[in-house]
């Protein structure tokens, strides 16, 4: 990995370190990540994007199909699917009707849970496959803080990385963030090599790198202005270029430079292009066969973005990017313009410029700002001056990133700022050059990064809920970010659990109703749950699911903090004059139908007074959704009795206080739903502008 990396005069160390103490010290810290990742994801359900992605990566391998899921990465979907040719799962024919229309969701759930295969064989080896990535990530944050911090340096960026939640949390996860993360930080590092000194290993791997980040996630566009940051810096600095091929040269002048490296990121670029086609099988046609299909159509995708679809229409017309991932793209382009979004008790269709730095304070450790302010004062008082332009790949991955993220309407989920942790990482080795100056700063660092593992166990195996001591830990954290942030589905474990160790899990004594936000089987976890109006799979997909029951009693109420804040549900936002005149006329209605059960003209009266039996089927939906915002409500107003994971809330509800949540006044009502941005016309029907 060194060979990613500048080379030049490495900073000195704080204190000569024997290399084979060194390598033990990062096989311990590598080995201790990949335990604290493999043991956790054991204890966890399957988060909400991971089936998915496994049958899509299925389907790529085994029939080179790409109508499932494109927008969320070709590389990892492939990557964590690999055991499954081994495994070889049941999966749906190619004469279903799912797999025909593309449905995606269907096809993953009945994969994971309907087919007779071993869901938690299937997670558990994908998952392994991402952790590889993580560890790769890990030796290159490793080596790159080493080139510039000496072997202490690299060690603390290591540590802290190793023992990051958040870096836990995602390491062990079937998604795309960890592969996006490793590619932003490895790409970047070989361009700068490129830009600096030309060989062959820059021109190997260069272009390699940047095809593998494209094929990670459609983020990965990102690395082309930083790219062009840092040509233009290049370009403009005195440095000479040094290009060493089959001899040497050394280019001086600014022109010459520019044309010179210019030219090589032309060939760096086709060979990401090739990358690109070749994890499309060479082939434009995104389907195996002609009748193959999306969910929606690549023309309606890129009809949504408007003027900046013209792009995505001129590839597509000439096809020069496979019909996938242009498919992918104008998906992710389009889908990210308008989405739902809640922060600290805030809702907002359009994204806050601030939802990211928001979620970078509450869900970022303590202890990694105190080492990034002492490596910050390590490199103001204690590093050459003349070494900082070493430090400006890291800054431009960072500053772009962070650029893009903040101006991003995407406001769901900590996740997508993870390719800026090990750029931090890195930066905070240089914490370790107070050592060289100061030995007493030898104990205090150890302190340091030993709390830091000492958090890491104590949040263990609970990664993804983990939030800050100064925003109240994670039993506050579902009043600050809800998804991905801290709620994906994940802990269906840890409340069966909980039920079964008070003898709750098969509704014994006191019935047990459920919420969830998530697209794992509450059946293969060991719950039978009482339904409530959720955001799932098993609701929509599994026949051993119960309905949703009409009459709610006292009992225990799982609740899902997205669901809990009422993010994905009929009743977005704040509870507001418009949701509680809807829910007190549905609630009529379910009044005098309940009264008719036993009087047929009693009943034929409500079908003809609402218009029809169609109306009134509909109306007592209603009331159930509007009745299950009501309670929400309530629920928000107390602090939960227990916690399943600190992802899941949980509640016990006498009939006396659910009887007041349901009948009584509200506990607060709002004018409008205090809703940032508009919802497409008729989404929600309940909101009155």
């Amino acid at each position: 990995m060194n060979a990613m990396i500048e080379k030049s005069d490495p900073s000195p160390a704080p204190e000569p370190m024997r290399e084979r103490v060194v390598f033990y010290l990062i096989l311990a810290l590598v080995l201790a990540h990949a335990l604290l990742a493999a043991t956790s994801s054991l204890k966890k359900s399957g988060a909400f994007d991971e089936g998915i992605h496994l049958a899509a990566g299925n389907s790529y391998w085994t029939r080179n199909d790409f109508r499932l899921q494109p927008e969320n990465g070709n590389l990892p979907q492939r990557l964590a699917s690999l055991p499954l040719l081994l495994l070889k799962p049941a999966f749906p024919d190619t004469g279903d009707p799912a797999w025909q229309n593309a449905e995606q969701w269907e096809i993953a759930y009945r994969m994971m849970y309907l087919m007779g295969n071993e869901p938690r064989i299937l997670l558990f080896w994908g998952r392994m496959t991402i952790l590889a990535l993580s560890v790769a990530l890990a030796l290159v944050v490793f080596f790159w803080s080493r080139s510039l911090f000496g072997a202490a340096g690299g060690l603390v960026s290591l540590a802290l990385y190793a023992f990051s939640p958040t870096m836990l949390a995602h390491s062990r996860l079937i998604t795309s963030d960890m592969a996006a993360a490793l590619f932003f930080l490895a790409s970047t590092g070989m361009l700068w090599r490129m830009f600096t000194r030309v060989d062959i290993v820059s021109l190997a791997f260069t272009g390699l790198l940047a095809g593998l980040l494209l094929v990670s996630k459609m983020s990965g566009l990102i690395i082309l202005p930083v790219a062009l940051v840092l040509l233009a810096f290049r370009v403009k600095s005195r440095k000479p270029l040094e290009i060493h091929l089959v001899r040497t040269w050394i280019i001086t002048r600014r022109a010459r430079k520019g044309l010179i490296l210019f030219a090589f990121c032309i060939v760096q670029a086709a060979v990401a292009w090739g990358v690109v086609w070749g994890f499309y099988g060479f082939r434009y046609q995104a389907f195996a066969e002609p009748s193959g299909r999306f969910q929606s159509t690549l023309e309606a995708e890129v009809e949504k973005l408007g003027p900046t679809g013209y792009g995505i229409e001129f590839l597509r017309d000439n096809k020069l990017l496979p019909e996938a991932y242009l498919y992918g793209l104008a998906y992710v382009s389009s889908h990210s313009q308008v989405r739902r979004a809640f922060m600290n008790g805030r809702y907002s269709l359009e994204g806050w410029w601030t939802f990211f730095p928001f979620a970078f304070l509450v869900k970022t450790p303590l202890l990694v700002f105190l080492f990034l302010l002492a490596g910050a004062g390590g490199l103001a008082l204690l590093w050459p001056r003349g070494n900082l332009t070493r430090l400006l790949p890291l800054a431009a991955l960072f500053v772009v990133y962070w650029l893009f993220s903040i101006l991003s309407h995407l406001n769901i989920g900590h996740r997508h700022i993870l390719p800026t942790y090990p750029v931090l990482f890195i930066l905070a080795g240089a914490s370790a050059l107070w050592v060289q100056k100061f030995k007493p700063a030898i104990p205090v660092l150890a302190l340091g990064l030993g709390l830091f593992l000492f958090q890491s166990l104590w949040v263990w195996p609970h990664y993804l809920s983990f939030f800050n001591l100064a925003s109240g830990g994670p039993k506050n954290g579902y009043k600050l970010l809800v998804d991905s942030s801290l709620d994906w589905g994940q802990d269906l474990v840890s409340l069966a659990g909980w039920l079964e160790e008070r003898g709750l899990a098969w509704q014994n004594r006191i019935p047990v109703y459920l919420s969830y936000f998530g697209t794992a089987s509450p059946n293969e976890c060991g719950l039978d749950p009482l339904w409530l109006p959720s955001f799932c799979a098993a609701g929509l997909f599994d026949p051993r699911a119960r309905p949703e029951p009409w009459k709610l009693t006292g009992g225990i109420y799982c609740i899902s903090a997205s669901q809990l804040q009422q993010v994905y549900n009929d009743t977005f936002g704040r509870w507001s004059r418009s949701y509680e005149t809807a829910y007190q006329d549905a609630r009529r209605v379910l009044l005098r139908w309940s009264a008719s059960l036993a009087d047929p003209d009693a009943m034929d009266r409500l079908i003809y007074d609402l218009g029809g039996e169609k109306v009134l089927i509909q109306a007592l939906d209603d009331y159930k959704r509007l009745r299950f915002g009501r309670l929400c409500l309530h629920l928000r107003q107390r602090e939960p009795d227990a916690f399943a994971g600190w992802s899941i809330l949980i509640y016990e509800v006498p009939y006396k206080e659910l009887d007041q949540a349901l009948s009584g006044p509200p506990a607060e009502v709002y004018e409008d739903p205090g809703i940032m941005g508009r919802l497409p016309a008729g989404e929600l029907k309940w909101i009155y502008y």
